[in-house]
């Protein structure tokens, strides 16, 4: 008897440990997604894989994300909130939000512009993200077809060296990449870490979570995420308060 529950237990232990999860993320984004790593796969790899789970990753624009989830070719899903799962009538279980994206108006200090609303922007040179005018709001929208010296590039490395080289009055970016590309270019001796800057905050944050297919997974990850306030993870962009 005592052979047989040892095989059985054996067998679930193995089957346990040999779970295969498929998590969609979103199309690399240096620091936070990447092929070799950033915060979240960073994330997922200390809260899941070291519970035995077999971790394949896929780097998805966001329409391909939800669908994927929706026909159950992956079991996690990144970048979810609340008004995403309502909007696309999502099933599942939400880890809650525990991160946040927030996007900075950045210039340089010696530049002295002071600005307090999204309004201001039209005045000056501003150099976005590819996309952003169509995904900021009406109010940032309003802005764009209102600034004659406004652009969008997809090279986020470019927009820092940009605002450094004094090319653009203003960059609009998450403060995550710019401290990630900030500090990249100043290894690669292209900027000097001493130029000091300014980043106002005017747009507020986009706070997300990942959704899980199965609540057992959702909830091991919860108790390992809340494990690591105290450990390696220690970065303005994740936070905890609203996990329990």
């Amino acid at each position: 008897m005592k052979v047989i529950i040892l095989t059985i237990l054996l067998f679930c232990q193995s089957s346990y440990a040999s779970k295969q999860l498929k998590i969609s993320f979103g199309e690399t984004l240096q620091p936070w997604v990447s092929l070799d790593g950033g915060i979240l796969l960073d994330i997922i790899k200390e809260t899941l894989s070291k519970e035995g789970y077999e971790l394949v990753f896929s780097f998805d624009p966001y329409a391909r994300r939800i669908l994927s989830y929706k026909n159950n070719e992956v079991d996690i899903v990144s970048d979810i909130n609340k008004k995403v799962i309502k909007e696309h009538d999502l099933k599942g279980y939400f880890s809650n939000n525990f991160y946040a994206y927030e996007n900075y108006a950045i210039s340089l200090r010696e530049r002295k512009l002071d600005i307090s609303s999204i309004d201001e922007l039209k005045k000056y040179s501003l150099l976005s993200w590819q996309g952003a005018s169509t995904r900021m709001g009406s109010e940032y929208a309003k802005m764009v077809k209102e600034n004659i010296q406004y652009a969008e590039t997809h090279d986020q490395k470019k927009q820092v060296l940009l605002l450094f080289n004094k090319r653009y009055d203003f960059i609009q970016m998450d403060k995550q990449i710019f401290n990630y590309y900030r500090e990249l270019l100043i290894k690669e001796g292209k900027i000097s870490k001493n130029t000091l800057f300014d980043m106002k905050p005017l747009f507020g944050k986009s706070k997300n979570g990942f959704m899980f297919k199965d609540e057992k997974i959702r909830n091991i990850f919860i108790n390992n995420l809340k494990k690591l306030k105290n450990n390696f993870l220690v970065n303005d962009a994740i936070f905890y308060d609203e996990i329990n």
